[in-house]
């Protein structure tokens, strides 16, 4: 319970009586201070108690947090796989080749399941062949294909194979080069691809261990021009090296997200994509569509970083 005094100006006037914890207080002092708006600057009480949580602000905090999680959840999904793999026989487990060895195929020949071969020959070989010290291990599976083929070593040797493709779908196509060293017939390997008869692009592994294969995973985007589309894998190696390892492709259709999309996402974070370009103009800033980077900055999805 407070204490309270008697305080008067005179012996006539009647004296009233004040709780002590009010007595020296100015009225300014004695109402309550109102909670500032929360801004990007902080309030008086963060600036005065830094690292405690502001009143009040609790559940604002866990609704902002499940918004958060929302929103990454649909920025994940804007481009996401709408179709399962288009490759057929992508890991080359058909035809089965005898353990520890490998099948030559020549060229024209439709032995491969799913696939052509192209120039000379390529090979299927088996996971637990070896040669020179070298265990030639699949990717994927038991069993992988060597573009390079055992008869002529060509760089026109290859396996083609025709997908059906929607026009104008943008697809991701996804392979393993295996590479190893043992000198003088195998050294870090390379296999080239071109879609749909266009120019060879090269992919090469770097990385080839005395032992065994290495393998290092490619992806490559395409959007389709027709209703089909070919996809030829060369070997793309160096002369005098025999080996040009493919393992595990892969071919998928994703979908583009439509600017209405990324402008559902803009409206929800308005108040922070505002808040962070104010006072900042540029030619990139006046797109009509914020881009998703953009986006996740201002929903506080991700820390901006420097340029």
């Amino acid at each position: 319970m407070s204490r309270a005094v008697k305080v008067g100006g005179s012996p006539s006037d009647q004296p009233r009586t004040v709780p002590v914890d009010q007595l020296f207080k100015t009225p300014d002092q004695k109402k309550p201070m109102a909670l500032p708006n929360r801004s990007d600057n902080p309030s008086p009480f963060q600036a005065r108690f830094p690292g405690l949580q502001e009143p009040g602000n609790r559940k604002m905090k866990i609704l902002e947090t499940s918004i958060k999680s929302l929103l990454i959840m649909f920025i994940v999904n804007l481009a996401s796989v709408v179709n399962a793999d288009l490759i057929v026989n992508g890991s080359l487990e058909s035809p089965s080749v005898p353990n520890g060895s490998y099948t030559n195929f020549g060229a024209g020949s439709t032995a491969i399941t799913g696939w052509t071969v192209v120039g000379v020959d390529s090979s299927i070989v088996n996971t637990n062949f070896m040669q020179s010290g070298v265990t030639f291990q699949a990717q994927a599976g038991i069993q992988w294909a060597d573009m390079a083929g055992v008869t002529s070593n060509s760089n026109s040797s290859g396996l083609r194979q025709l997908v059906t493709t929607v026009p104008g779908q943008a697809y991701l196509i996804e392979f393993y080069v295996g590479s190893a060293t043992a000198s003088p017939f195998f050294f870090p390997a390379t296999v080239d691809l071109s879609i749909d008869g266009g120019a060879r692009v090269s992919y090469f592994n770097p990385t080839g261990p005395a032992n065994m294969l290495n393998w290092k995973h490619f992806s490559v985007p395409f959007t389709a021009a027709g209703s089909t589309t070919s996809l030829t894998f060369f070997n793309g190696s160096a002369p005098g090296n025999y080996i040009s390892p493919l393992d595990n492709v892969s071919l998928t259709a994703f979908s583009v997200p439509e600017p209405s999309a990324l402008l559902l996402l803009g409206i929800a974070c308005v108040p922070g994509l505002v808040s962070r370009r104010r006072g900042h103009t540029s030619a990139r800033s006046k797109s009509r569509f914020p881009s998703v980077e953009a986006l996740s900055i201002s929903c506080g999805l991700f820390p901006k970083t420097k340029a």
